[in-house]
């Protein structure tokens, strides 16, 4: 049979639907070839959990906090302040710049501390939670009376005329991962709660 005569033979609804098959394949053929558009990034929805379930919680992890910045501390005490390392875990970059000058001028005088500080909060002064950390304040005492400071040669350094028991406003801010960090401490007047 010639091409002609099956042209002819050909029914033009047979045609159409001849067309729209090849049409659809070579539209769904291109569909396949276009990139999938890209996920769109939804930022993380600030958690509405407060990190402190009461008060009295938000206490003790702020103890916890200042017992550990202590122990820190007198740990670089007690390495005649040569490094900071161990309060990096501990306190703010702010408060560890604070940290630092004061410790070179005990580090250049060769200082070193003997004894442990016991610390302790008393009470909660103010909790805060801001969009992405907590600031706790709370009122803090510290019993410097079992260390003394000590020069090169070991004889004792320590000024005669220091208290030996301080009362202080201690404030922790929150890191990313929801720990509490010192981020300062001013001496408070009244010592009563200590």
């Amino acid at each position: 049979m010639s091409y002609r005569r099956r042209m002819r033979i050909a029914s033009p609804g047979a045609v159409a639907a001849v067309a729209a098959a090849v049409a659809l394949s070579l539209s769904l053929g291109l569909a396949a070839c276009t990139p999938e558009p890209a996920p769109i990034a939804v930022p993380p929805q600030p958690s509405s959990t407060p990190l402190f379930a009461s008060e009295e919680e938000a206490l003790a992890a702020a103890e916890e906090a200042y017992v550990a910045y202590w122990l820190a501390a007198d740990s670089v005490g007690h390495d005649g302040w040569q490094s900071l390392e161990p309060l990096q875990a501990v306190v703010t970059p702010s408060k560890l710049a604070a940290e630092s000058e004061s410790a070179q001028e005990l580090s250049d005088a060769n200082y070193r501390l003997v004894g442990n500080t016991v610390a302790r909060l008393a009470q909660l002064q103010s909790l805060k939670a801001g969009s992405d950390h907590v600031t706790v304040v709370a009122y803090g005492c510290i019993d410097i009376s079992a260390t003394k400071l000590v020069d090169e040669s070991g004889a004792d350094a320590t000024p005669s005329d220091r208290d030996e028991v301080l009362a202080l406003e201690v404030t922790f801010v929150s890191d990313a991962d929801g720990a509490l960090k010192v981020d300062g401490s001013e001496r408070w007047p009244d010592s009563s709660f200590c």
